[in-house]
């Protein structure tokens, strides 16, 4: 995908509209807050499910939160990616595997915690991937994760779109040119088929992450965050947005107080969320 095209690309976006809900500091990530809230620092062994090109590994390793971690993702170019960076600076205290987390086998009772940001809107086989983490986890062990949990493949709700399409129409033309060419007048819902055919695995069951979270853990802590009128209203335009300007900060910050009522008031749903689980006790424990 190319740059310009997601809201959290604009680091100000991002910082106001998730690091201030989740932590109340623009400053901390969802795994920073994580790591600094629940987790007694460092950890000695994490996992990490489907790591992509190792960001989060990486930085779990420098900040000191974890002895050791263990990185799966289903992509060979991603993991040697991810091996490369690692290795050029010198964090020797990350492994990284092969595996795809809807069929994965992990080793019970093997790690401290577990993470993933991003990618369990993308199983389809979310039973599966709930019971192979709980089992991993020690006894008390946590698993966080901060995902996309709104509408499955995306099928934005009546009222986002009225919301999103009404603030669009106040951009001034240059802010709504797309990455793509042309000029966006509108959001509309991408058909089912099409974003299937798309991606078969995008937010194939979102909407039910937290539900079934809820079947094989404890849940510790739930924080929602927007993005439910961000993510629309800002795809394929965000790189026209430059927070340094205050014309352009002025806009995003309209756009972002607009959705926090919306949220405030129940109008319209929470797009994403942090939550830190703990694996349930077992008889005698």
């Amino acid at each position: 995908m190319p740059p310009g095209v997601l809201f959290f690309e604009n680091l100000y976006l991002w910082e106001r509209a998730v690091m201030e809900p989740i932590s109340g500091r623009r400053q901390d990530t969802p795994v920073d807050w994580f790591f600094r809230c629940f987790v007694e620092v460092p950890a000695g062994r994490v996992l990490s499910l489907s790591c992509g090109t190792g960001f989060w590994e990486r930085r779990i390793s420098e900040m000191g939160f974890a002895d050791r971690i263990d990185a799966f993702d289903l992509s060979p170019a991603c993991l040697e990616w991810a091996r490369e960076l690692a290795s050029g600076r010198r964090l020797d205290n990350i492994s990284y595997f092969p595996a795809d987390i809807n069929t994965v086998r992990l080793e019970p009772d093997l790690y401290d915690c577990a993470i993933s940001v991003a990618a369990l809107h993308h199983v389809s086989n979310l039973e599966h991937v709930f019971a192979e983490v709980a089992g991993a986890l020690k006894p008390g062990g946590l698993f966080f994760f901060d995902e996309y949990i709104g509408p499955n493949r995306m099928q934005w709700t009546d009222r986002v779109l009225e919301e999103t399409n009404r603030l669009l129409a106040g951009f001034p033309r240059r802010y709504r040119r797309m990455v793509s060419g042309g000029v966006k007048t509108a959001e509309e819902r991408v058909p089912v088929e099409k974003m299937i055919e798309t991606d078969p695995s995008e937010a194939v069951r979102s909407k039910e992450i937290i539900g079934l979270a809820g079947e094989y853990f404890d849940i510790a802590e739930k924080r929602e965050y927007g993005g439910a009128i961000l993510m629309p209203l800002f795809m394929n335009i965000i790189g026209n947005f430059d927070a340094g300007r205050a014309e352009d900060r002025e806009i995003l910050d309209r756009c972002l107080e607009r959705e926090r009522s919306l949220l405030a008031a129940g109008e319209i749903p929470a797009n994403g969320a942090v939550v830190v689980c703990r694996k349930k006790s077992r008889d005698g424990e």
